[in-house]
Formats: structure tokens, C-alpha cells, sequence
């Protein structure tokens, strides 16, 4: 599927803006209502599927741009009787965004690089921030991109936006770097929490690597004119445009010429991508509506504590609190790490079970470092009873989360944003040729925001040489998210991983229903082996029911990586799940 014309019939042109050029309209990602509903419509589902992260659909007329403040500020104004002044945010913005424009102006016109006659010019002497050159990492400064706070005294803390200088890297633990803040404060920080500043980190609408899914997940939290900007996902090196309108969320690719310059529409080009942004925030000139309130950045924080690399933890340093549930090996509880005054999850060990495979799953976990997999913080060998520290995780484990939560809240961008974020996972799985064998929903954990991560790795096994793992005779597994070789042969690869994910798809789809309904265990390979597959849930879109088509071919080879996986559910429109309440 590639570019297609769309006519939008909810196109409405505005009296005082016949004059604007014609809008660059890309396909429609999120169907709703005009009132914003979080509730998707099938009305809306339509012809717009495309797996082009961004393209430019030309319809004539223009929109009004609708000035309101952010949802926060909207929920207030109701609360205050109408006293807030909807303008307020915006005008700050603006005018906040005119001054970094015209510096980042004099910065391009003192590299030599303005070629839009259009774009005022000022020296760079008179620039408060003339010293930050467009879109060029500033030289040895860094900037925080997440909270942190400092554990001990060899720590710093961070406060996100403050501009660090790196002094030294530790020399076995490279997930901790040491800074020097603009206090002359030093201490140690976690690598991942600071990246060097260029000119596009300072401001609030640049998210960086955002996912498609993600961007939209965030921006259903907005309002009218509600954007970021991010990193294509098709185009490497490129940036999108994701703005809200009327319920929906639209993707503009932002273009660059050969001499540099950014556009959306080829009409209008700009010497540098602040300036775009600061004209479509005034004037839409082929855009849905204006860029007006940059949604806030949302970064998964990872579970990071100690400094030095020694797994084992003294034991004194647990203090066990409520019982969570049981797993494959014993029991899980919520618990204190005094040393860190931090809340992480501890599992424990059944007298019954061997220490060696106990063992096994930490040693997997070790190894492992992604924002969607359950993160390994240390253990306790020592002596019996014998524990695995993780990150906690506050929400649960998915299958419970998607039962319960209201289904107003789990909506269609949510669903798929928590589907994109398995599949990312297990891409990453799929590079280090790991098989985690036993990925289902109860096996994934959920944080706050939705977040998601896959855990529970005690099946999970490293692939070197050959292509899969033939398990040991009379080992048991989960029948109904067990691929027909693993049944059949104990035999196991990330094929048969792709499989178990497009059940775990399915459980979304179903809001956490138990797969193959009304089968006995007994009948479910044979019942498969018949050519028989679960029908499309209700609510559930062809597209996403194609996937797990694809995912549930009987030969492994003819199934998709997991990275054509992530990349499809990223490139599908978001109307997703459940377009229609049932």
C-alpha cells in the first residue's frame, strides 16, 4: 500500500482564511468524534490504511484554528466557571518559541547558512542564546532528559533540562557516567538519562525517538493543535510532524531540499526547523490546524539504582511487604530495598524447585537491558530462601490490568500503543537471538502510563549456533500459546515466539479473553492442525487480524520477524482495536 488521494468530507473551510494555500492533508490515524471522545467511531474507519509513516493529501480549503489552553488548563477553566484565559498558554509559548527561532536565525546566518529572505534576521551577539548552533550537538554539554534522584552521596540528582558536562565513565559499570552540573555539583548518573544538547533538544515540542504509536498514545492526552515532532520511522534521518484535530491525529513528513532546507509544504521552505514550526503555529499554510501546545515528553524511566555491577544483595537490605501472586518457580512479593528507599518486586524459590534453573533466569536476565523487559536489579544466593530482584511494576501483570481497567480508559491508540511496545521487545529479543518461550499476557507487567514489558524469563533461552532450542523430554508448556512445532516436537525458535505473540495480540483484542474458547487442552493441536485458527474478535480491524493470520502459519519459516512485526503495527492506523463498542 503506498500514498493515496483522500477527499475529506470534514473539511471545513474557514470565511477569513480562503486565501491560505491548500492543506497538506496526510491519511486520518484516529477516527472520533468533534467532541474528542476517547471512544473511536466506525464511521471513521474508512479507506486510509497505508504503511508510509507520513504523506501529504491535498484537499482544498482551510481550518479555523481553535485557541484553547492545554487539557489541564480546560479542566480548570470548567472548574472556575470559564475565568481561564484560553490564550494565556498559548502566548507564552509563541513568544517563548519567536525568541529561540530568531536565535537559532542568527545562529544559521552566522554559519552562513540563511537562505529564506523571508525570516528576520539578528546578530548573534545581541542573542541571549547565540551559542547553541541549529540542529549541531553543542560539544561536551549534555542534557538531562529524566528525573533522577540521587541515592547516596556518590549520586547527583538531575532535574530534567539542566546542562551537564560528562567528567568520567566508570570503568565496568557503563550504564553510570559521572557529571558536573552548572552548580559545579558532581556525581554519578545513569548514562541513559542524559544525551548531548543540540539546538532541537531545548525545546518542549521535540520528542526525538518517539514511536508512531507512541506519539499517538500521547497525543490523545491533548487537545486541538495539540503536536510534537519526532524521528520518521520509515525515513531514517528525517522528522515528522504528529498533530491533533478533532479527535484524530495526522503525520506530516517534514522534507529537506538540497540546499538544506525544511519543508511540508514545497511552497514554503525554511532555513532552519524551528522557524517551520514557529510559522505553522501562526499560520497553517497546509496543515489540519496550527501547532499550538507541544505535548509534554513522556520517557520510559528505567530502573536503575546501584552504581557498582555486583548482583548479589545482602539480604538485610529486603524488606518483604504483601504477597503479589506465584510464578513458575515460587512466590512474588512487593518489597523495600532499604539501601535505596525503592519499591521492587521479589521472587522467591519453591523448596521443591532446582536452585540451577532458578538461577538460569537471572543469569538471562543479566544480559538483557530494553525499556519493555522487566529489568534484573540483583539477587540473594547465599543462603535460602533464594530471591531475584526486579523493577517493580505497579499495574500488574497485563492479562488482570486488561480485565479490569474500564474499557473508556484501555481505547483503541492505548491497545495498540501497549501491542507496539511487546513487539518492540521482543524485536529486541529476536537481535540478541533469545527465545522466551512462555510470552502470554500474564507474563508481561504493566507501569504507569500504560507502559508495558514483557518479564517472567524462565523459559527463556539463548539461541547460538542452530536456529532453535529442542527443550527436554516431559518439560511442560503452555498449550494454548504454544506454537504446533513446540507441541509437536519440543522444538522452539522466535518463530515460535512470533506465534505465542499474536495469541498475547489476540488478548488484547479481547480485552484478556482466554484463547480458543470451548476447546479442550487435548484438542488444540489437532484442532490446528486442521487448518482451524481463532475468528476476528469483535471490534477488531482486518488489518490487525491479518497479522495474527500471519503469525499462526503452521510452517515457522513462512511466519514475520518480529521486526516486520513492529514495524507493521507502528505503520497500521490507530483506529486499532474495538472501533465499535460492543
Amino acid at each position: 500500500m503506498g500514498n493515496q488521494t483522500i477527499k475529506d468530507s470534514s473539511t471545513r473551510a474557514s470565511p477569513n482564511l480562503k486565501s491560505r494555500r491548500s492543506i497538506s492533508k496526510p491519511f486520518l490515524n484516529i477516527s472520533g468524534s468533534h467532541t474528542d471522545s476517547p471512544l473511536i467511531s466506525t464511521s471513521s474507519l474508512a479507506t486510509t490504511h497505508t504503511n508510509v509513516d507520513d504523506i501529504s493529501i491535498h484537499s482544498q480549503g482551510s481550518f479555523r484554528s481553535t485557541p484553547c489552553g492545554t487539557l489541564a488548563h480546560i479542566q480548570s477553566q470548567q472548574h472556575n466557571n470559564g475565568n481561564f484565559d484560553c490564550l494565556t498558554a498559548e502566548k507564552r509559548w509563541l513568544s517563548r518559541e519567536l525568541l529561540l527561532t530568531q536565535c537559532d536565525t542568527a545562529s544559521t546566518s552566522f554559519l552562513g547558512n540563511n537562505n529564506n529572505t523571508n525570516t528576520t534576521s539578528i546578530t548573534s551577539s545581541n542573542c541571549p542564546l547565540h551559542h547553541h548552533r541549529t540542529n549541531t550537538p553543542n560539544d561536551g554539554i549534555y542534557i538531562a532528559c529524566l528525573p533522577f534522584n540521587a541515592s547516596d552521596d556518590k549520586q547527583l540528582s538531575l532535574a530534567v533540562g539542566e546542562h551537564l558536562t560528562i567528567v568520567n565513565y566508570h570503568d565496568r559499570n557503563h550504564d553510570w557516567v559521572e557529571v558536573r552540573n552548572s552548580q559545579g555539583q558532581v556525581g554519578w548518573v545513569p548514562q541513559v538519562f542524559i544525551k548531548p544538547l543540540s539546538s532541537l533538544d531545548r525545546h518542549s515540542w521535540f520528542h526525538g525517538k518517539v514511536s508512531r504509536c507512541e506519539a499517538e498514545y500521547l497525543l490523545t492526552q491533548g487537545i486541538n493543535g495539540s503536536f510534537l515532532v519526532r524521528d520518521s520511522e520509515t525515513v531514517p534521518g528525517q522528522l515528522s510532524i504528529s498533530l491533533r484535530y478533532d479527535g484524530r491525529i495526522y503525520h506530516y513528513r517534514i522534507n529537506t531540499d538540497e540546499n538544506g532546507q525544511y519543508y511540508v509544504s514545497t511552497e514554503l521552505r525554511f532555513a532552519t526547523l524551528q522557524q517551520l514550526i514557529h510559522h505553522h503555529s501562526v499560520t497553517t499554510d497546509g496543515l489540519v490546524h496550527l501547532l499550538l501546545y507541544p505535548i509534554s515528553k513522556h520517557k520510559i524511566q528505567p530502573a536503575l539504582f546501584k552504581i557498582d555491577d555486583k548482583w548479589e544483595i545482602p539480604r538485610s537490605e529486603i524488606a518483604m511487604k504483601q504477597k503479589l501472586g506465584g510464578g513458575q518457580y515460587g512466590e512474588v512479593y512487593e518489597a523495600l530495598w532499604k539501601r535505596y528507599n525503592k519499591v521492587v518486586a521479589v521472587k522467591t524459590l519453591k523448596e521443591t524447585m532446582s536452585l540451577q534453573d532458578f538461577l538460569e533466569e537471572a543469569d538471562v536476565m543479566k544480559d538483557l537491558k530494553h525499556p519493555n523487559l522487566v529489568q534484573l536489579l540483583g539477587i540473594c544466593t547465599l543462603e535460602p530462601p533464594y530471591y531475584i530482584i526486579t523493577e517493580f511494576m505497579p499495574h500488574g501483570c497485563l492479562l488482570d490490568y486488561l480485565k479490569r481497567r474500564p474499557r473508556t480508559e484501555l481505547t483503541s491508540t492505548v491497545l495498540m500503543y501497549m501491542a507496539g511496545q511487546v513487539a518492540s521487545a521482543m524485536t529486541y529479543l529476536e537481535a540478541k537471538n533469545f527465545i522466551h518461550r512462555d510470552l502470554a499476557a500474564r507474563n508481561c507487567l504493566v507501569g504507569d502510563n500504560h507502559v508495558v514489558k514483557v518479564g517472567d524469563f524462565g523459559l527463556a533461552r539463548l539461541v547460538k549456533c542452530e536456529d532453535h532450542y529442542t527443550a527436554k523430554h516431559g518439560a511442560k508448556f503452555p498449550i494454548k500459546w504454544t506454537a504446533p512445532e513446540g507441541l509437536e516436537r519440543n522444538q522452539f525458535s522466535t518463530k515460535s515466539d512470533v506465534w505465542s505473540f499474536s495469541i498475547l495480540l489476540w488478548e488484547i483484542a479481547t480485552y484478556g479473553a482466554s484463547p480458543y474458547p470451548k476447546i479442550e487442552l487435548c484438542q488444540v493441536f489437532d484442532h490446528l492442525r486442521s487448518g482451524n485458527r481463532m475468528e476476528r474478535p469483535a471490534g477488531c480491524p482486518t488489518d490487525v487480524y491479518n497479522l495474527m493470520q500471519k503469525c499462526w502459519r503452521w510452517n515457522p519459516d513462512e511466519r514475520p520477524a518480529f521486526k516486520e512485526i513492529h514495524a507493521e503495527l507502528e505503520s497500521m492506523t490507530t483506529v486499532g482495536f474495538n472501533s465499535q463498542e460492543n
